[in-house]
């Protein structure tokens, strides 16, 4: 669990380390299913800071973070979070793995 926090703060992994364990957690899960969500979070976060920045300076002219597009963005990041926890979340076993049982 330490490594799956920490990669979020890792210089350049950051951009790939996160995805990787979603994706690896999710297949986990049983027999691979559709991703599309994990990776449709993925692009809208990384994407966020480059279009957030595309569009205050080539529209905006200054540096404000209180408009429609920052927040759109942030909250179309936000659903997609939750239906990857979901999605996730739903494909892991309903009981404990056979390895943990310790009776």
């Amino acid at each position: 669990m330490g490594f799956a926090i920490g990669a979020w703060a890792i210089p350049l992994a950051m951009w790939w380390l996160p995805r990787r364990i979603t994706l690896d957690i999710h297949r986990a899960g049983g027999p691979p299913r559709d991703a599309w969500p994990i990776n449709a979070w993925w692009f809208v976060r990384l994407a966020d800071g480059p279009l957030s920045v595309a569009f205050h300076f080539l529209v905006l002219d200054h540096f404000d973070h209180r408009n429609p597009v920052d927040q759109s963005l942030d909250i179309l990041c936000a659903i997609l979070a939750i239906a990857v926890i979901r999605r996730v979340t739903a494909a892991q076993p309903a009981g404990p793995l056979p390895y943990f049982n310790m009776t």
